[in-house]
This record gives C-alpha cells, sequence and structure tokens, in this order.
C-alpha cells in the first residue's frame, strides 16, 4: 500500500477517535474528550508536511514520525481499553490508585515511541550520504 494512502487512513482514524483518546487519558467525561484533540491536529499536522515536502530524505523521516507517533497512541488506547474492559474497578486503577496509573502508562508508551523514532532517524540517516 502506498504511504500516503497509509497516512491519510491514519489521520482519519486519529480524526474519529480523538475523543475517545481524549476520554481514556482523563476517565471524565466533562471536558476530557478536549485533550485528544492536540494529538488529531498533531497527525493532522504531520500529514500536510509529508504532502507538502519534496525532498525524499524529509519525507521519510516524517513518514516514520507520524507512523510511530500513530502506533505508539494506538498501542496506549490498547493498553487502556483492555484495562477497562477486563477490569471491574478499572476506574480506580487507572485514575484514583496512586495518583492514577494512566499517566504512568502514558509516558511509557511515549518513551517507547520517543526510542524507537530516535533509532529510525539514526537508520534513516545511515543510508544518507555524509556532506561536508
Amino acid at each position: 500500500m502506498d504511504k500516503k494512502i497509509i497516512l491519510v487512513i491514519a489521520t482519519i482514524i486519529s480524526c474519529f477517535y480523538c475523543f475517545r483518546f481524549g476520554y481514556i487519558l482523563t476517565g471524565y467525561g466533562h471536558g476530557g474528550q478536549l485533550l485528544g484533540i492536540p494529538f488529531t491536529i498533531i497527525m493532522i499536522t504531520l500529514t500536510i508536511v509529508y504532502f507538502s515536502t519534496t525532498q525524499s530524505q524529509l519525507n521519510k523521516k516524517i513518514f516514520c514520525l507520524a507512523s510511530i507517533y500513530f502506533i505508539t497512541l494506538c498501542f496506549f488506547s490498547v493498553i487502556v481499553e483492555a484495562i477497562l474492559k477486563s477490569s471491574p474497578n478499572s476506574f480506580e486503577i487507572l485514575y484514583l490508585e496512586s495518583k492514577g496509573n494512566v499517566g504512568k502508562i502514558f509516558i511509557g508508551c511515549l518513551t517507547l515511541g520517543l526510542i524507537s523514532t530516535i533509532i529510525a532517524f539514526k537508520k534513516i540517516n545511515r543510508g544518507q550520504p555524509k556532506s561536508l
């Protein structure tokens, strides 16, 4: 499948899921959904930049960043949704006990995403000829 199609599909999914994503970050229905909007705006911005740039190396990096960003947020969402579905006291586990574990899960997923992005960028840069 073409990278452009993959990126557009990921962006559309992000737009549809942004309110649910914000809700699972806070656990509250009132106002928490708005937290998902900045994450979707970042995904839309990455997609626009990918379509507007013509440099091959930059396109590879932007696609890589957008893909890892999307996968990281999906991974976080799947973990939280699994806890919500499998545990009868999921609200206490995620949001109340020891100031809530949802933040720790989120930071852990972001850390994995950051490490993955750094490794991917290093691989992309190795393929690029060194210039003075």
